[in-house]
């Protein structure tokens, strides 16, 4: 769980529900609601195999950092940029879902495939997935995803995945909190979102 609170889970959810091999270019407003009420705003960019988060985190009280996360899905890695501090964490854990996973995840099966990344060495008996029909959110057909695991003890996490774009556009998690893509835009999206600053220092996240 170490790497995903590295990002935040709500945005974790964002992109591992993102079933990248069939999913359509597009931007988006992700407006994510924690459990004391706090609402926070991110813009996305996705592409066939990236996704781009652009945030401003706070810190500490009264002090805001600019970050952008880019997920390259063919790499399997995530970067962290942080223009304030000219830095790009790394990311592995996409990697390790990977290669713990002995059959991989399953593109029809959303719900695994965030099981996976946020505990690699999770197995079925620790998690249950189950498609629950289909609902529409904002006007955009979804498909509707349960998901319940022993790692958070009662309660049901439940995903919205759009027909079209094939992302997560809607969740609601046991703790209360909740989140959901708006003003999406289907459309290509250019290549330079996704470039890393070459003059910025990398440095691995420990995995």
């Amino acid at each position: 769980m170490e790497n995903i609170a590295r990002i935040g889970l709500p945005l974790a959810i964002a992109f591992l529900f993102s079933t990248s091999l069939s999913a359509q270019e597009f931007s988006a407003d992700m407006v994510s609601r924690s459990v004391d009420g706090k609402v926070t705003t991110s813009k996305l960019y996705q592409t066939v195999d990236k996704e781009r988060f652009d945030s401003t985190v706070e810190i500490k009280p009264g002090t805001r950092m600019e970050t952008h996360l880019i997920i390259d899905r063919r790499k399997k890695l995530i970067y962290l940029v942080e223009p304030q501090q000219k830095t790009i964490l790394v990311n592995h854990v996409l990697e390790i879902a990977s290669e713990t996973s002995r059959s991989g995840p399953s593109r029809s099966n959303p719900c695994e495939e965030l099981m996976r990344a946020i505990n690699p060495i999770a197995t079925k008996q620790q998690f249950a997935c189950k498609q629950d029909g289909y609902e529409s959110v904002n006007g955009r057909s979804a498909e509707l995803w349960q998901m319940d695991s022993k790692l958070w003890g009662s309660g049901s996490a439940y995903l919205w995945v759009d027909a079209q774009i094939k992302a997560t556009i809607k969740w609601t998690l046991p703790d209360g909190s909740s989140g959901e893509l708006q003003n999406i835009k289907v459309g290509p999206q250019s290549a330079s979102l996704f470039e890393l600053p070459e003059d910025y220092r990398k440095q691995d996240l420990p995995h």
